[in-house]
């Protein structure tokens, strides 16, 4: 069996449970709070599931629980979406018959995602235990837990990276707050604060910075180059588009930070968003010139249109950009946003 520390614990929840990467304060909450109650420091072994189930119930409280997880939603919707959520795949059909089995004999929801994804980062699958699988289980076992240990990885990376940057406005004093399940109002007060997180840039950083991440190691570092992005540290001043595009979900969505500059070499079509581009900012393209270069504006968002002459259609918008442009030559010369250059 391998080891998984009571960090990773913490942000295997934070993956499993919410589909996204902690937020620090939420992050120092949780470590603090297995410290106390279990005396279990972040780089101390989770030694057996009484940690993870009862940190996984304290999580299910959280008001939104009840919005991506409603009483009304099937097991079988609710087991298939957890398992989405750590291995990023469907259940076969002995893993769905297993635990729908078990909520339906009565358990607890945060029992059963405590229990699956303690299990899935924990396996061993060279140890007897595993020795009836066979070779293709095997290999499919395997990828499912290394897409689980590379959300943890990335989810780690993201709040250590974003620090401060990664926590949200105060927002415990809104109408919408409400921790009482038994109010009339609970699940109405939970989907609102769920519209009010989504409305957040830092929740959608959080909720993306894993959204692409699969077995593959390359997703890793690709989104740990976004992240970088996020938070202006290192490997952030300079993005190449290129690095984006057939690993993250086309279009692929960044945000600008102050003197961050975007490349796009053209050499594969690049489908991106980028906000909060501004004077700080610049993009550059290679292998093409300004005339091969359409420009449109639309809905508040400034397209950049290109083929590189080799049928290699690429297109770049800039969320937020407003103006009147129809060519390179006109956006450069709008001093509120940074220029399109050629290498």
């Amino acid at each position: 069996m391998a080891d998984i520390t009571t960090s990773q614990a913490i942000v295997g929840l934070y993956t499993g449970m919410y589909a996204r990467s902690p937020d620090k304060e939420g992050d120092d909450f949780w470590l603090n709070a297995a410290q106390n109650q279990f005396g279990a420091g972040p780089t101390d072994n989770v030694k057996d599931l009484t940690f993870m189930r009862s940190i996984a119930a304290d999580f299910a409280t959280y008001p939104t629980f009840a919005v991506q997880y409603p009483a009304d939603m099937t097991d079988d919707a609710f087991v298939t979406a957890i398992y989405n959520n750590i291995t990023d795949r469907d259940p076969d059909a002995d893993g769905l018959e297993y635990w729908t089995g078990r909520l339906e004999g009565g358990e607890a929801r945060s029992v059963m995602i405590a229990d699956f994804l303690y299990g899935t980062l924990t396996a061993d699958y060279d140890s007897p235990a595993f020795a009836n699988l066979t070779p293709e289980q095997k290999a499919e076992a395997q990828a499912a837990q290394d897409v689980a240990n590379n959300k943890v990885n990335v989810g780690q990376y993201y709040v250590d990276t974003m620090g401060d940057a990664s926590n949200y406005p105060e927002y415990t004093t809104e109408p919408f707050w409400n921790t009482d399940p038994a109010s009339p109002t609970y699940v109405e007060d939970a989907a609102a604060l769920q519209k009010y997180l989504d409305g957040l840039q830092v929740y959608q950083y959080a909720v993306q910075s894993i959204a692409a991440v699969t077995e593959d190691p390359a997703t890793v570092g690709t989104a740990e180059t976004l992240i970088d992005g996020w938070a202006g540290g290192g490997g952030g001043d300079v993005l190449n588009l290129d690095t984006l595009d057939g690993t993250i979900d086309m279009p692929a969505d960044v945000a600008a930070v102050d003197g961050q500059k975007f490349t796009d070499s053209v050499d594969i079509a690049s489908f991106s968003d980028i906000s909060n581009f501004g004077e700080t900012n610049s993009l550059e393209f290679g292998g093409v010139t300004a005339d091969d270069v359409s420009v449109s504006v639309e809905g508040g968002v400034t397209t950049f249109e290109f083929d590189n002459g080799g049928g290699i259609i690429s297109t770049i918008q800039l969320v937020g950009v407003d103006g009147f442009f129809t060519t390179v030559e006109e956006f450069n010369a709008d001093p509120s946003y940074g220029d399109i250059t050629f290498a």
